[in-house]
């Protein structure tokens, strides 16, 4: 009974802890998950968990009252809540959907796992509801796992396969054992009248025992191997993750350094565009004016053309009242040579008259000398006329060279007009592409941009890879060590019952 009595006290006390320990991990990932959109869910969770530790108190009144022993059937009914509190805690993450940190998916992921373990631990004794715990870590661990990526999943799905074929061979075998040997002490107990045949067959179970004990501490061994395994696959995996994710911090920097590099020269380009773009446009303007005054210039030489045509037509019309001037005057030489006749013919006349024609000689001279003065100044007007006929002529061809230049530079000015008007049309397109070069070269800078700041973002989250593997290996030595701890204990108890 003693025996008993510390084997009921053991599991009363695993029981209990396995149970603050399961709601102790079960807040903590709450608060992980926690937002206000999940509150239900967690909640849910919570309230879930809660009712699992408490019905540990059922798991202890069964086993005060022998129900293993009556009847597997309340037991097996009983632990159900096993696999399905399992799948609740496994699926519930997953709903909830993942947290921006992937650390703390993947420490969810772990302590998940370690509940179940943790609880599949207490039900060595009950070899089926061993099974359907493995099994239910086997699922949850996958469920959460497969949060973060398919290869991960597969990898963890493989390993707990590996635990799981291990724990269902050797650990059902011990619980077989187990249950076989606490049957038969409790019979010894009861049957007092055949006291001498149960203690030889107790002596004989006791060797068997014994046997089953080394075999136990081989399976422990084994165990203990296997997670050793399990802890330099995962020790190696990490390192490669780690190498890896320095690997590409390297390149995530190189990637940075070129594209600073490239926002620079993107930068600096954009600055050329737009100090071209500039240029182009004073260009323009200056074009602009060139053509403006050159088409005043082409008005003004067209004025000049018109005066000048005018002036020509002025100067004919000059030279024509000149040659009416000149008949003028050869009329007033004909009419002096008469006069002069005339007064000749008087002077004559007074000759013959005498004392009495004296007055009329001295007036026939007089008007001789005016008609040899008219004469005279009929030949200078005559002179001047045809001196001024003469620059008048000059003046007119003057003119004609001058129009002539003029309509040569009219022409040029016409085609420089055109030239300037065809380098506008040009400059005006030059000035369109190199605009768009421009918001082009822009968009090019604002693309660079945002790559910069990607590879910044990537470097973050290669950092934060980095540290999520730091934190699977610190979790995988406290695994080891809590199996360790854990095996440990096992051994002390199956020494404390051999020398009992």
């Amino acid at each position: 009974m003693n025996s008993e009595h510390e084997g009921f006290v053991t599991f009363a006390q695993n029981a209990l802890a396995s149970a603050i320990l399961n709601f102790a991990a079960v807040i903590a990932v709450a608060a992980m998950l926690w937002r206000p959109d999940r509150a239900p869910v967690l909640i849910g969770w919570v309230a879930a968990t809660l009712t699992y530790s408490l019905s540990m108190g059922l798991d202890i009144a069964a086993w005060r009252s022998r129900l293993y022993e009556r009847s597997p059937w309340p037991m097996r009914t009983l632990h159900l809540r096993a696999p399905i509190l399992g799948l609740v805690w496994g699926a519930l993450p997953w709903i909830a959907g993942p947290t921006m940190d992937p650390r703390e998916n993947i420490a969810i992921g772990f302590v998940i796992a370690g509940m179940i373990a943790s609880g599949m631990t207490r039900f060595v004794v009950v070899p089926h509801a061993a099974l359907v715990y493995g099994l239910t870590l086997g699922a949850t661990a996958v469920l959460s796992f497969a949060q973060f990526s398919t290869g991960t999943a597969i990898t963890v799905a493989v390993l707990l396969a590996l635990y799981l074929v291990f724990m269902t061979r050797h650990v059902t075998a011990y619980g077989k054992t187990l249950a076989e040997a606490l049957r038969g002490r409790n019979a010894a107990i009861e049957s007092s009248r055949e006291r001498a045949q149960l203690q030889h067959s107790a002596l004989a179970e006791r060797d068997e025992t014994s046997r089953r004990h080394h075999e136990l501490m081989e399976v422990v061994a084994a165990f203990r191997q296997s997670m050793a395994g399990f802890q330099e696959v995962v020790e190696r995996e990490t390192q490669g993750i780690a190498a890896s994710a320095a690997s590409l911090s390297v390149t995530a920097a190189t990637t940075a350094s070129q594209a600073g590099a490239a926002r620079s020269a993107a930068a600096s380009a954009t600055g050329e565009i737009d100090a071209i773009a500039a240029s182009t446009g004073h260009l323009n303007d200056a074009i602009t004016l060139i053509g403006e005054r050159t088409y005043r210039a082409g008005t003004v030489i067209s004025d000049t053309v018109s005066i000048s045509a005018t002036a020509m037509t002025d100067i004919a019309h000059l030279s024509s009242v000149m040659q009416g001037i000149a008949g003028i005057v050869q009329m007033i030489q004909a009419i002096a040579g008469r006069t002069n006749l005339l007064a000749l013919n008087a002077t004559i006349e007074a000759a013959r008259a005498g004392e009495a024609g004296r007055g009329f000689s001295v007036v026939a001279a007089e008007v001789k000398g005016l008609a040899a003065q008219t004469t005279d100044a009929s030949k200078e007007i005559i002179t001047k006329i045809g001196a001024i006929g003469a620059s008048a002529a000059n003046v007119t061809r003057s003119i004609e060279a001058i129009r002539q230049a003029v309509l040569d530079v009219h022409d040029v000015t016409h085609a420089i007009v055109s030239a300037v008007e065809e380098q506008r049309t040009a400059t005006a397109a030059m000035a369109s592409n190199i605009d768009s070069a421009a918001d082009h070269s822009r968009q090019a800078t604002e693309r660079v941009e945002e790559a910069y700041g990607a590879v910044g973002e990537t470097k973050t989250e290669i950092e934060k890879a980095r540290q999520a593997a730091e934190v699977m290996a610190e979790v995988a030595g406290s695994l080891t060590t809590s199996v360790d701890a854990f095996l440990h204990r096992m051994e002390a108890v199956n020494a404390s019952e051999r020398a009992a």
